[in-house]
């Protein structure tokens, strides 16, 4: 794109500016929704800057606004928008006054440029706030944005008898926040005093960095590194029987926050007087998204004591205590369609091993009722009679 060659121009220390709004500080991989605007003015303009998420996550779109006033009429030819390398242009959402300017806009890896004359129609603000000028354009956060740093903004643009603005600190800046993460335990069974049990954590997104640390209670068992597929192991023997809670807490790395996982395990006493347990899930029928399903679990011997933790993928749903009967029961409630993976993990209790089991389980489309009125069983039918 061609830019005519104008006599003046403008320093970004010129002008004076002031940010309206203040930096949220975010809890642990949380993105704050929270926009940012900053306000300078330079001779008979003013400019208002805003980005509409100053803490976007990887993978968000944001918007950035440029509104421009002036005390006088004035014909504005070309603007640019200055932004990190990281930041990719969204097609199509580029306009001046509500008006797309592609196919006259310059795409480049740091700035996109609208062309008004190109387009052969100049943009004109006229004084005392009757006419401004808004320039808007969105951007997607890459992967390879920096986490946790100011990312700097900025703009320039040109105007007939005035001359180029150049403004490329003026900001709003951004600051990409680290992603979240989820850390599981793999189900803890059969542990008994003085018997090596494998303690494994689960962190995703899978990746290599960052360490795990295995607690007993409040007490440390060992700390691993996170290999490659995420995983990371200990070795434990427990010293004495009786129930114990198990944590794996992940430390996070460069570009992610930590997270935790917790398991209660009943520990059998040494001697080989444990009794080894089975667990079993009713058949789970009917499974419906936004509908709740009841998942009943049974321990074999039966008796009261321990938990039942229910998990859908690696997603934990609940903790249930065993009652008399050996079972326990929680209410599940899908929010979406599809294939689940749903597991039953058994604590154990004293003298009596813990153990795990799981069921594949499809869960149907909200509205629906498998193989009920609404299904095309019943619909053929309907067809046949």
């Amino acid at each position: 794109m061609a830019h005519r060659a104008i006599r003046r121009i403008v320093a970004a220390g010129a002008a004076t500016a002031f940010a309206l709004g203040t930096l949220g500080l975010l809890g642990a991989g949380t993105a704050n929704a929270d926009s940012r605007t900053v306000d300078w003015g330079d001779g008979w303009t003013h400019f208002w800057r805003t980005i509409d998420n100053e803490t976007p996550a990887v993978g968000e779109t944001i918007t950035i606004t440029t509104r421009f006033e002036r005390g006088s009429e004035q014909e504005i030819w070309w603007v640019k928008d200055h932004h990190p390398t990281c930041l990719t242009y969204v097609d199509g959402t580029a306009t001046m006054n509500g008006d797309h300017l592609e196919p006259n806009l310059e795409i480049k890896p740091d700035f996109i440029a609208g062309d008004f004359n190109a387009a052969g129609s100049p943009v004109i603000i006229r004084g005392d706030k009757e006419q401004p000028a808004t320039f808007v354009a969105q951007y997607r956060v890459g992967e390879n944005c920096p986490r946790n740093v100011p990312l700097q903004t900025g703009m320039s643009f040109s105007s007939k008898g005035w001359g180029v603005g150049t403004y490329l600190n003026r900001g709003p800046t951004l600051t990409v926040s680290k992603g979240s993460t989820n850390t599981t335990l793999n189900p803890i069974t059969g542990a008994t005093v003085g018997k090596n049990t494998v303690l494994i954590a689960n962190v995703t997104p899978a990746a290599a960095g960052g360490t795990v640390t295995f607690k007993e209670d409040n007490r440390i068992i060992s700390t691993a590194y996170v290999g490659s597929d995420g995983t990371a192991t200990a070795q434990w023997a427990p010293a004495t029987a009786g129930q114990r809670t198990i944590t794996a807490d992940f430390s996070g790395r460069g570009d992610t926050v930590g997270s935790r996982a917790t398991a209660t395990v009943t520990v059998a006493p040494a001697g080989g007087n444990a009794t080894a347990s089975t667990t079993t899930l009713n058949p789970i029928t009917g499974a419906t998204a936004n509908k709740a399903t009841t998942l009943k679990a049974k321990v074999n011997p039966a008796a009261a004591g321990g938990t039942v933790e229910f998990k859908d993928g690696d997603t934990v749903l609940g903790t249930a205590q065993v009652g008399a009967n050996g079972e326990a029961t929680h209410q599940w409630t899908p929010t979406t369609e599809g294939q689940r993976t749903i597991t039953a993990t058994f604590s154990g209790r004293n003298g009596v091993t813990g153990s795990t089991t799981t069921q594949q389980v499809t869960v149907a489309k909200a509205g629906t009722t498998p193989g009920g009125a609404g299904s095309l069983d019943s619909l053929l039918g309907g067809f046949g009679s």
